[in-house]
Parts: C-alpha cells; sequence; structure tokens
C-alpha cells in the first residue's frame, strides 16, 4: 500500500526489499494443501503439512498477494490457483466457512456455523469474488449476515481468552472482519451499499474507547495498537465510500 500510495518515496527500495522477503516467506509457509495457517501441530517438516491450513489465512494471503501484484512483484499463478481450491473447499452451503483444514470434516461444528464463521467470513468471500468465484450477490449475503449475527461477534469482543463465547467466536477477529467487511461493501452496487456502509460507521465508531483507542483483543500489550490500526483503516474505507 505504502509503495502504491507514492508517500515516503525515500523509503520505497526498503520496503520493496521487505515484499520481496514477505513472498519469499509465503512461498515457504504455504501448506501442502494450497493454503496458509498459524501453525502445523504434529508435524516437522521443511514446509507445512496443510492440515493446520485456516480459510482466513489463506484469504487474507491471497488479498495481500493482489496488491503486491498491483505494484509488480509477482507470485506464481500456479500457488494462487491452489489457495483459491482451499478456499472453495472449505466454503459450506450455508456461505460459512470450516475454520480450517484440520476441521473440515466437522461442518456442523458452532464455530463452522454461520454465527461462528462471520468474523472471518468477511476476507474468504472477498477474495472469491476477486477470483471470480462468487457473484456479488453471494458477497452481499455475507455482509448481511454478519449484520445479522453481529451480537454473537460482539460477545466475543473483548474477552481474554479465545472462543468462550458463542459459537467459539473471539475477540482478535473483530475488527480483522469489519476491515474486509468494509472492502466488501465497497464492492456492491447501491442499494444496498450506502445503508450497510452507514451500518458499519456506526458499529466503528459505537465501540471505540474513551482514550480514542480500540480494542478487541488484550494481545501481549499490543491489542490497542492493533485494533486501533484495524479500526481507523475500517473507518477510513467507510469514508470513501460514502463520498462515492
Amino acid at each position: 500500500q505504502l509503495l502504491r500510495s507514492g508517500l515516503l518515496p525515500e523509503r520505497h527500495d526498503e520496503v520493496r526489499a521487505l515484499l520481496d522477503r514477505e513472498l519469499e516467506l509465503l512461498r515457504s509457509t504455504q501448506g501442502a494443501d494450497g493454503g496458509w495457517g498459524y501453525y502445523d501441530f504434529d508435524h516437522a517438516a521443511a514446509t507445512p503439512s496443510g492440515d493446520q491450513t485456516t480459510s482466513f489465512n489463506t484469504a487474507s494471503v491471497l488479498l495481500a498477494l493482489r496488491e503486491a501484484a498491483a505494484v509488480g512483484a509477482e507470485f506464481e499463478v500456479a500457488r494462487r490457483e491452489d489457495a483459491v481450491a482451499v478456499l472453495e473447499r472449505l466454503r459450506l452451503p450455508s456461505g460459512a466457512y470450516v475454520y480450517g483444514t484440520y476441521a473440515q470434516f466437522r461442518p456442523t461444528a458452532n464455530f463452522n456455523m454461520v454465527p461462528g464463521s462471520i468474523g472471518r467470513s468477511q476476507p474468504c468471500n472477498l477474495a472469491l469474488h476477486l477470483a471470480g468465484v462468487l457473484s456479488t450477490e453471494d458477497l452481499r449475503a455475507g455482509v448481511e449476515a454478519l449484520r445479522r449475527d453481529h451480537r454473537y461477534l460482539q460477545i466475543g469482543k473483548g474477552r481474554p481468552r479465545p472462543h468462550e463465547a458463542y459459537y467459539q467466536t473471539s475477540g482478535y477477529y473483530y475488527f480483522y472482519g469489519h476491515h474486509y467487511a468494509a472492502e466488501a461493501i465497497a464492492l456492491l452496487p447501491d442499494p444496498p451499499r450506502r445503508e450497510l456502509n452507514d451500518w458499519m460507521l456506526e458499529v466503528i465508531v459505537g465501540v471505540q474507547n474513551p482514550d480514542g483507542s480500540w480494542l478487541d483483543f488484550p494481545m501481549y500489550g499490543y491489542g490497542k495498537p492493533y485494533g486501533t490500526a484495524f479500526a481507523l483503516s475500517t473507518l477510513e474505507r467507510c469514508l470513501e465510500t460514502a463520498s462515492e
């Protein structure tokens, strides 16, 4: 994003070197199934087995690769296609996404149901839409589900213990999910774009802390910077959409 913005041109060489390093890291950590995840429990291979691939990590990588391509950074087409196939496989008929490959044979687990998936479904829907797999209506349905079942994500926000809330939602993907939902809303026709965008603005403004920060999960001391950055990026996208 910095390269695309034209800001801080004196640091662009440094940033491009960092981008190249990160792309190489993604190549080395892509799982055998084609996706990406946090962990690789019970394995010690040179590259991940894919057993711990998660749908939303994979989606986030695919979306980042699109941004990298916009500034001329290359990533193998076959690798991207493998990642898209992972998302297609982990998407359920309900529109929810299985948390990860290890849970693909437990589609009725509560964290794989729509209310348990809504915070993670947004980047997955966006990635598949931009890959030409999902329609605009599918994208809208995902955001509508977020609005309809938002209370379950809200209940998990701020809890220090992950996955203890209803449908095993967790606070650490609260602002993460809203960020990608705002990106999805921007791609919708009007209506319903304006209505959903107004709702998103109201949600984000409504959960700001008295000190000006945003927090969804107390992560090792950087919860507020993490939450605030995601909230601000979401507000910025919503304001851009509102001005269109």
